[in-house]
């Protein structure tokens, strides 16, 4: 199966800039392939400047499963997931 990986998008880096005034960064790969119909999924691939940062993988029309399949390959050899923590909840009123 033809299979497209990519950054999820922006770098950890780039993003907190691309951040900095709101959450309308640019530069994702995740729109087009969503729009067409073909199927991704994304997964945990590590950080930089200590922000998360993806890994996307595409696939053909109908490949959902082995697509999922890939992307859970990749993400138990590369162990990269971290459990979330306690967020925050900010102040309370």
């Amino acid at each position: 199966m033809r299979t497209l990986i990519l950054a999820s998008a922006l770098l950890g880096f780039a993003a907190s800039e691309a951040f900095a005034d709101g959450d309308a960064a640019k530069g994702g790969c995740t729109s087009l392939p969503a729009v067409a119909g073909y199927p991704h999924v994304t997964v945990p691939a590590g950080f930089v400047a200590g922000l998360p940062v993806g890994v996307s993988f595409f696939g053909p029309a109908h490949s959902d499963a082995k697509l999922l399949g890939l992307a859970h390959a990749f993400e138990q050899a590369t162990l990269f997931r971290r459990p979330p923590g306690a967020a925050s909840a900010g102040p309370r009123a």
